[in-house]
């Protein structure tokens, strides 16, 4: 006896989905394209480290607790995306609780930040 599917399997192949167009996404596919990071747990210390440097000189302060605390990231999860970013030389650490970030990175985020601004100004 042959046993057909319950549900027909489609004869037409569906469409690739489309990928969301707009500064924001252009500005995490830019970020995965320079740091290698395409894990979103990872892309989320990223982003925290970009959207909270604290000295003029693009420096980070801040431990592993706080960052974890502040992007809900286990310690395990930090410390690979830590670790990624150093070997990268994205991030370096100058002492405990102060990381010094790429200008590579800082232009990507500033360029994004001058994108909003341009937008947003036009809409009114």
């Amino acid at each position: 006896m042959e046993m057909t599917p319950i549900h027909p399997l489609p004869t037409q192949t569906s469409p690739r989905p489309v990928m969301p167009d707009g500064p924001l996404f252009r500005y995490i596919r830019q970020l995965q394209q320079v740091t290698g990071i395409y894990r979103w747990s990872h892309l989320r210390v990223v982003l925290y480290l970009l959207d909270s440097p604290s000295l003029p000189d693009d420096c980070f302060l801040g431990t592993y607790n706080k960052i974890a605390w502040e992007t809900g990231a286990c310690s395990q999860i930090l410390a690979e995306a830590m670790h990624g970013l150093q070997e990268k030389g994205l991030v370096e650490k100058i002492r405990g609780g102060v990381w010094k970030i790429h200008p590579k990175l800082m232009e990507v985020r500033n360029a994004f930040y001058r994108e909003s601004v341009r937008g947003n100004s036009e809409t009114f």
